[in-house]
């Protein structure tokens, strides 16, 4: 049996697809043609965007934006003020012991996962950036403020120290003990900031689209 649990200040598209035990948190947004299916809890001022697919069983924090086509499967924890854009494929990894393997795919606070980036069972820590197109292969953590660079992957096990940059395939460690100048000069923007900027936004547009509607 499903439940279905959708604030009156949130919006559910008719096009989307709820089905399984979805709570929505309030000011939330679930755009045109997204399926949510299984046991999924949207966090309040979140939006799902056009098209995405979460299955499985899903956390997803506060002020998260999840944005367009984005396919998320699996057991997978997602923070509060993450941004993830368009075309990101995340799955929770690998069944636990299999090969001794211990997976857990989690995205922190503050985390941002660029366009087209692909994640098997890693973790992104806080304020932590994967870059667009990148890879993080099965069981990779990329530690706190850690940068993976535009078009880069990583191999099984691999470990990413807290605010350090890796680049290549095989992603290697280029610099270490980065400083908000090193990601500005990397990416153009501090990630950590710049999703604060993005959830305000969403947030603004979410509560005036609601409002406009009220009015119709």
């Amino acid at each position: 049996m499903s439940t279905i649990t959708v604030p009156k200040n949130s919006f559910v598209h008719p096009s989307a697809v709820l089905d399984g035990n979805i709570t929505l948190g309030e000011h939330s947004w679930v755009a045109e043609g997204a399926m949510l299916k299984g046991d999924i809890t949207i966090g309040g001022g979140s939006y799902i965007g056009e098209r995405s697919v979460l299955s499985g069983r899903i956390t997803v924090g506060s002020h998260t934006r999840i944005q367009i086509g984005v396919v998320i499967r699996g057991t997978n924890a997602i923070g509060s003020y993450v941004n993830i854009y368009d075309l990101v494929n995340i799955e929770g990894g690998r069944p636990k012991g299999y090969h001794d393997s211990d997976d857990r795919s989690v995205i922190s606070d503050y985390g941002w996962v660029n366009h087209g980036a692909t994640m098997h069972g890693s973790q992104v820590g806080r304020g932590a950036a994967v870059g667009i197109n990148a890879a993080l292969d099965y069981n990779t953590i990329l530690g706190d403020g850690a940068i993976l660079a535009n078009g880069s992957a990583t191999t099984v096990n691999t470990t990413i120290p807290a605010n350090a940059i890796a680049q290549g395939v095989p992603a290697q460690v280029v610099k270490e003990s980065i400083t908000d100048e090193d990601r500005i000069q990397l990416m153009g923007l501090v990630s950590s900031e710049w999703v604060k900027v993005e959830a305000e936004g969403i947030m603004d547009w979410v509560k005036s689209q609601l409002t406009a509607m009220r009015r119709t």
